[in-house]
Parts: C-alpha cells; sequence; structure tokens
C-alpha cells in the first residue's frame, strides 16, 4: 500500500509515521488479531481502517493484525479517469482472530459479504502465503481510536446503523431532497439513513408560562431529558456523540456533523443538569478533549467558524460551570483546565459576548 496524505490533526500526522514493533509484539498481535481481506478492490482507491488511510497497489488485499474490538473501514474507488468516488464505510467488531472476506462490486461500489464459507476457510488457511499482500494495522494510533470509540457497544451500534444495511456514505440523504428549481423534493429514504435520535426543536413544554419559557431558552436541561427519555441509559447520548463524530470526521458524512453540532450545543447549554447529571459532564469535557485532538487543521477554518458554533457553544458551557456554585470542583477544575487547553491550541476566547442569534429569550 502507498501511504496517501493523512487528513487528520497534525500531531496524528507525525504518530502515524511507520515505527518497528518488537518481535514478540509483533508475534502475538498477528496471533490474536483479526484480518481483513477484500478481493478486486480497484487499483488507486482510497482504503482506510480507523484513523489511517492509504492508496491501494495492484498486490493489495487488506489488512492484517487488527486489534479485537470495533473498527472502522472505509474505501473511495478510482475511476478509470482516476477520480475518487464518495467514500463508503462501515463498522466493525472484530474478535481474536478472526477473519472477516470482502468482495468489491465494481458495479454497485458496494463490498459483497457473498464469500462461501470454504472460501473463507481457504484464505484462513492461506494467511501465511498472502502475508505479503496484507499492511499491518497502525498499531501506533489504536490508543486514540479506543479513546474517540470506547462507548459504542454492539447494542448501540445495532440501534444506530442504516436499517437497509452497515454501510455509512458520504454521499448523504441531504443531497437527495435539495429543492431544485422545477423538480420535484424527494423525501429521503428512511432505511438508508443513520438512526440518530431526533432532537427537539421546542425549548419548553407545551403550556409553559412566560418565566417558564424564559428559563428553559436559557438553559436547555428540558431537551437533554426529553433525549434521556428515548433511552435506557444517559451514556447514549455520550455514544452518539462519538458515533456522529467518527461517521462524519473519518466517514465524511454531513448528517452526522449536523447531530454532533447539535448534541454539542444541548449539552453546553445545560444549567440545572450539570447538578442532576454531574459525572454525564465530566465524561462529555473528556470526550471533547479526545475529539479535539484528532480534527483537521482546516476544519474549523472550512466548517465550524462560518457561524463559529463550536466557540459559542463552549463559551456557554464554560460559563454555567463557573456560574453554578453547586457545580462539583472536579468538574469547574476539569472546565477549566480544557478551556485553557483550547485556547492554547487554536487561540480561542470564550469571554466574548454571545452572538445575538444564540441570545436568550426574554418573555414579559
Amino acid at each position: 500500500m502507498k501511504s496517501s496524505k493523512v487528513r487528520f490533526s497534525q500531531d496524528t500526522k507525525k504518530e502515524n509515521e511507520e515505527i518497528t514493533l518488537e518481535p514478540d509484539v509483533a508475534a502475538k498481535l498477528y496471533e490474536d488479531g483479526g484480518f481483513f481481506i477484500i478481493k478486486d478492490l480497484p487499483v488507486g482507491t482510497e482504503f482506510g481502517i480507523d484513523m489511517n488511510s492509504w492508496n491501494t497497489g495492484s498486490k493489495f488485499l487488506g489488512v492484517k493484525m487488527i486489534p479485537a474490538g470495533l473498527h472502522f473501514i472505509y474505501y473511495s474507488p478510482v475511476s478509470k479517469e482516476g477520480s475518487l468516488a464518495p467514500r463508503r464505510g462501515f463498522f466493525h467488531n472484530f474478535t481474536p482472530g478472526q477473519v472477516l472476506v470482502r468482495k468489491y462490486d465494481p458495479l454497485t461500489e458496494e463490498l459483497l459479504e457473498d464469500i462461501s464459507e470454504e472460501e473463507t476457510d481457504r484464505l484462513r488457511t492461506n494467511l501465511k502465503n498472502i502475508d505479503g499482500n496484507l499492511g499491518p494495522y497502525p498499531y501506533q494510533s489504536w490508543k486514540k481510536w479506543i479513546s474517540l470509540s470506547n462507548r459504542i457497544t454492539s447494542s448501540s451500534l445495532a440501534r444506530l446503523q442504516p436499517k437497509c444495511g452497515p454501510t455509512i456514505c458520504s454521499a448523504t440523504e441531504v443531497a437527495t431532497h435539495e429543492n431544485v428549481e422545477g423538480l420535484p423534493v424527494a423525501p429521503p429514504d428512511p432505511t438508508t439513513c443513520i438512526n440518530y435520535t431526533s432532537l427537539a426543536k421546542q425549548k419548553y413544554p407545551t403550556g409553559a408560562g412566560p418565566a417558564d419559557i424564559t428559563r428553559h431558552c436559557m438553559d436547555t436541561t428540558y431537551k437533554l431529558g426529553l433525549f434521556i427519555a428515548h433511552h435506557e441509559t444517559i451514556e447514549e447520548i455520550l455514544v452518539e456523540l462519538q458515533f456522529s463524530f467518527l461517521c462524519f470526521l473519518v466517514g465524511q458524512n454531513f448528517d452526522s456533523f449536523c447531530q454532533w453540532k447539535h448534541l454539542v450545543a444541548m449539552l453546553c447549554g445545560c444549567g440545572e443538569a450539570l447538578l442532576k447529571y454531574p459525572q454525564l459532564f465530566l465524561n462529555f469535557i473528556s470526550d471533547m478533549h479526545f475529539q479535539m485532538q484528532e480534527v483537521p487543521e482546516d476544519f474549523f477554518v472550512d466548517i465550524v467558524s462560518c457561524n463559529n458554533f463550536l466557540v459559542t457553544s463552549l463559551t456557554d458551557l464554560f460559563a454555567n460551570i463557573k456560574e453554578n456554585e453547586g457545580a462539583l470542583t472536579q468538574l469547574k477544575t476539569r472546565a477549566i483546565s480544557f478551556e485553557n487547553h483550547l485556547t492554547k491550541k487554536f487561540g480561542w476566547s470564550f469571554d466574548d459576548e454571545a452572538d445575538d442569534e444564540f441570545a436568550p429569550v426574554i418573555v414579559y
């Protein structure tokens, strides 16, 4: 495999440089790790697993020594003219020593599971002979991947994946119902969409009085409560935060960026919930810290800074924690540390007045 440009943070670029594993470590990984074998993939395809991507050569057959657990495999086929197709990918939980085989279909550009058990067994017994055609999993980046995906369980994955199958595409349903002049607006196919939890648009309960409307518009705890009511555990909001982040960062799925953005804004706008769910917000800040390490250098210029939503949301979070006398000391300390880190890394200031668009609604 020929390495392509890594599209993540500067820190990740440095850590993704090839390292040499000790022989005993490599042997252990080979014995316990998984194998992903892909047949008939076009030469020059951009192929990746987790935080690493390459352009494939003529001898490429897949990846070996994959640590057990959840991983995201993705690819962008290349045409005869040299142009890359939209990215497609899927999550998979590898068990120790598992051999997963897929076959590329040039007509649909899908990775088919139509592989017989006999073929899989043949490839499993022939692993040593095709070893030179399998690229080793970049073990040095595994810990970072764990920090970004450790909350996503098998049950959560089953809930979130599109109903029609596990494939997540960068060409989302947003493109299918754009309002083109003279053409009818086609609704999205619900079976192809990621099953994110719908976030309530109304900020306050029906029948709320003026004082309650003002309170709920300044504090998103009510919206958080509606989200929690859809799930058995409160942790599912952090699961969706991780899942949506990975789907837009690695899967290049725009719908996922929108979900991540709304989840961040909702959590950052909470006041009362800081006292009710302190551990949730401790974990939220930790997860955001890891996510901010991996965003592309130009990410905030291209997407976020168009309305500066992230700085605005985090300004609310830090202010809510500072002003809440009952908030845990540990939460206050972690928030200050995260704020200082972001200021140093991105040069952001969190002391400015909020934009009018995000100002609270006062009802008289």
